[in-house]
């Protein structure tokens, strides 16, 4: 089995939509866990960053609901299986004094909170899993970077690679920096490069090439994600022209790039 820990409802689809369509029509089975799927509180923190998502989602009163039913739409186009975890995303979660942990727009990408709860958390990793696949902090949204950190601390008998996330991932122009075989090799964007070295050890990249089937498969999943397009893009149209115009770049044909651990820094 090849687990997807996916901090959202759409970051695994998003960055990996094209492998995970790779792999279960090659009869592999794939679980995407989502680590901060739980529902918003009753008692939510009173801050402008809340009120100003809920109305960009624009779906109703329990948003977590609504998005967990288009993530299963989307692992279903894929034939992938699904687990949603009770944690609360960034905007909901409060210190010991019940006070937001991260009440502005910026903070989502700022600092973790030394009190963060998610810190501390356990994910139950299935004991048929064969990779694990976790996001590397590309963008350096917090509860991303939280993620990461909860991949880092898993046992070594798991093999954990991390992937890109996009499209944070695609933040400045593909960086050429090194060549293999007489080629130059292209080894990520800026945010890409902000997130290795966040690393402990050398990483080195897998390409995965992506066939016209898995790329349109990948683009059709995350359409599912209706209440998230316009976070991004304006369109389905511009979504659709992001997505393969970053395949492209990565790899001439269109590929996602993977992040394999190497020897300690």
């Amino acid at each position: 089995m090849h687990v997807f820990l996916s901090p959202h409802l759409d970051d695994a689809v998003l960055s990996c939509g094209g492998l995970i369509h790779q792999l279960t029509h090659s009869g592999q089975p794939v679980l995407v866990i989502t680590v901060l799927a739980g529902d918003a509180p009753a008692a939510l923190p009173q801050t402008e960053l809340i009120n100003h998502l809920h109305h960009k989602w624009d779906v109703g009163s329990s948003p977590y609901e609504a998005r967990r039913k288009e993530d299963i739409a989307a692992l279903q186009t894929l034939d992938a299986q699904w687990k949603h975890m009770p944690l609360l995303d960034a905007p909901y979660r409060v210190g010991k004094n019940g006070d937001a942990l991260y009440a502005k727009q910026a903070s989502l990408f700022g600092d973790l909170h030394p009190d963060d709860p998610v810190l501390t958390a356990n994910i139950d990793i299935p004991a048929a899993a064969e990779m694990v696949y976790a996001p590397m902090g590309a963008g350096g949204h917090v509860d991303h970077l939280a993620v990461n950190h909860l991949a880092q601390r898993l046992p070594d008998a798991l093999r954990v690679v991390y992937y890109e996330e996009f499209p944070y991932s695609s933040e400045g122009d593909e960086i050429r920096h090194a060549r293999r075989e007489g080629v130059d090799q292209r080894y990520g964007s800026a945010a890409v490069q902000t997130a290795l070295r966040g690393f402990p050890t050398q990483m080195e990249p897998e390409l995965i090439a992506l066939s016209d089937e898995d790329l349109m498969a990948k683009i059709d999943a995350i359409r599912c994600y209706r209440s998230q397009l316009g976070t991004f893009w304006n369109n389905e149209a511009e979504m659709e022209a992001g997505v393969r115009r970053y395949a492209r770049q990565v790899a001439a044909n269109g590929a996602e790039r993977l992040w394999i651990q190497g020897e300690t820094k």
